[in-house]
């Protein structure tokens, strides 16, 4: 009777270890998922991020195709762009050296950002 009282508890041991066990298993696989998640989602991010800087770009080309922007004293022009209802601020910095080369900088603003005019059609 002895030998029989001594093994009734060890059902509930072995069960409550595997239940332990099979929760750590669960955490650690939900947290490399959710991990891996996060950095999918970053990635999607950054892609569109860059997708709107790229056209935001070309654009800018496209116009600097048309003309010469109308450059000052500072050989610098200025001017907001609308594009998929996000406002740029598209800056033309002409060259010291050689008057045809301009930098073409893109930065991101918020749309009630009306310091520039808005860029026209053509230069």
């Amino acid at each position: 009777m002895t030998a029989r009282r001594r093994r009734r508890g060890n059902a509930l041991v072995g069960t409550m270890i595997f239940l332990v066990l099979s929760m750590l298993l669960w955490t650690a696989v939900y947290q490399q998922a959710a991990s891996q998640l996060r950095v999918e989602k970053a990635l999607t991010a950054r892609a569109e991020h860059a997708d709107r800087l790229k056209r935001a770009t070309a654009w800018a080309l496209t116009l600097l195709e048309t003309d010469k922007p109308p450059v000052g004293a500072s050989r610098r022009y200025s001017c907001r762009m609308i594009l998929d209802g996000q406002t740029y601020l598209v800056t033309y910095l002409q060259s010291w050296m050689d008057p045809d080369i301009y930098w073409v900088q893109i930065v991101l603003k918020d749309p009630a950002y009306t310091d520039y005019p808005l860029a026209p059609n053509h230069f």
